[in-house]
């Protein structure tokens, strides 16, 4: 009997299916395809304004990204494996992965390992990477990664680097990568 050491833990997509056991079956069953995908990033700001004309703002929740995605139609053998890692996550209760198509691989990174320099907390903006060296090509803006956090099991955040600074071009306060 095989045996797996977890379940999956991303959306069934053509380059990733789910066996009907909830292991990987990136070999012998594809997920169905998307018809479309709608991808926003929602962060709610409330601006107040002074009778002087100053403006204020702050942000009043977390930054979060919201993903709308439809189908084709599809056969049931096509649909139940979508349906049931949908139900088997049970709402927003146990988060997942999704590879979309535009994000699903690095601009120009195509492998390595990112080591982080010191820890990131709640709240910022930038970090500093170690290792980009053992990385072909590095990170660029509009690349999507996330963060393996052993201390953090819930840390399943995505983040799109929005900037990079590198030894030659950054201010003297600033780290190498900002989100």
């Amino acid at each position: 009997m095989a045996t797996f050491t977890s379940f999956a833990n991303r959306l069934p997509d053509p380059n990733y299916g789910i066996a009907e056991d909830g292991s990987t079956s990136n070999t012998t069953i594809a997920g169905p395809g998307f018809k479309s995908v709608k991808f926003t990033s929602e962060q709610p700001t409330a601006i107040s304004r002074t009778n002087s004309g100053r403006v204020i703002t702050r942000a009043i929740v977390a930054h979060r990204w919201k993903v709308q995605i439809t189908y084709n139609p599809m056969t049931r053998d096509q649909f139940e494996p979508v349906y049931n890692f949908l139900l088997e996550k049970r709402g927003r209760l146990k988060p997942f992965f999704v590879a979309l198509p535009q994000y699903a691989s690095p601009r120009t990174a195509t492998s390595g390992t990112i080591s982080v320099s010191g820890s990131i907390t709640s709240g910022d903006t930038n970090f500093l990477i170690d290792g980009m060296d053992s990385v072909t090509g590095g990170l660029r803006p509009g690349d999507m990664i996330n963060f393996l956090d052993s201390g953090n099991s819930n840390h399943k955040k995505a983040y799109q680097i929005v900037r990079v600074h590198t030894s030659a071009n950054k201010l003297s306060s600033d780290f190498s990568f900002r989100f």
